[in-house]
């Protein structure tokens, strides 16, 4: 395979020179044009004008006409584009990280982490990317397109813990509409389960929405991740034994010592 692309690149550099040889003749056209920059199409359209002059002048040594040279030969030559546009393919060497992951131009794809450690030989279009090692094929991924997105990794690849939270997103997305402080405490109980979690625990809070307002029930969660519990218990008691209008109160102040009107009005009294 090396041999083939050493060679492969070689023959491309030996055609490089034959597809640049009009770029000299380009920039002398473009050299008229000044220093000034109005833009990229205006560069164009002076360019595509210049073309069309020169292609009606006889070159100085053939004394042809370059249109006149396209329409009586090259023309007859020419053939019907293929059915599927041509698709350039990198290839790259790279070699298994111990997170079970390769580099393929600044992207990270996912194998079995037993190939930690290999050399294995990558191949991308702009479509796929194909993972080899020694000649089999081990991997193939989505080409990463996106700028925000750094990680193509595949669901069997996901360590034990990531699994659960991938699948568990049902729960955070239900734990949100209800508020940010549930989400977090959902998301902790799942983080926390490491593979394995009590969904009656997950459930027993998100269906404390019959009982309690919305408001109550974030409030509750926010007062058991302040105390470190991940308890659903934790979570019902402090919505039975406190009384709404402190739950109330204390949302509108932020502040958990805040006390209840009531006890003020006693002393007064």
């Amino acid at each position: 395979m090396e041999l083939f692309l050493k060679s492969y690149h070689q023959e491309i550099l030996k055609k490089k020179g034959k597809v640049e040889r009009a770029m000299p003749y380009v920039r002398r056209l473009y050299e008229a044009h000044g220093q000034s920059w109005d833009g990229i199409e205006e560069s164009q359209n002076y360019l595509d004008k210049k073309v069309i002059i020169a292609n009606e002048r006889k070159h100085g040594t053939t004394k042809l006409r370059p249109i006149d040279v396209l329409l009586q030969q090259e023309v007859n030559e020419l053939v019907d584009l293929p059915a599927t546009s041509y698709d350039i393919e990198e290839y790259h060497f790279g070699k298994v990280r111990k997170d079970g992951h390769v580099r393929f131009r600044n992207k990270d794809y996912s194998l079995d982490e037993k190939h930690h450690g290999e050399k294995v030989f990558i191949i991308g279009n702009s479509k796929r990317v194909e993972i080899y090692h020694k000649g089999i094929l081990l991997e193939t991924h989505s080409r990463i397109t996106s700028p925000f997105q750094q990680k193509s990794t595949k669901d069997h690849h996901l360590k034990p813990w990531e699994q659960v939270a991938k699948d568990s997103k049902l729960y955070i997305d239900k734990a949100e509409k209800i508020g940010l402080f549930v989400k977090q405490f959902i998301s902790e109980i799942l983080m926390y389960g490491r593979g394995y979690v009590d969904t009656r625990k997950v459930w027993g809070v998100l269906s404390l929405d019959k009982d309690h307002s919305k408001e109550e029930i974030d409030l509750a969660c926010k007062y058991a991740l302040e105390i470190e519990s991940l308890s659903y218990q934790t979570v019902r008691s402090y919505l039975n034994l406190k009384p709404k209008k402190t739950l109330i109160l204390e949302k509108s102040n932020n502040n958990k010592f805040v006390r209840d009107p009531d006890e003020y009005k006693k002393h007064l009294q």
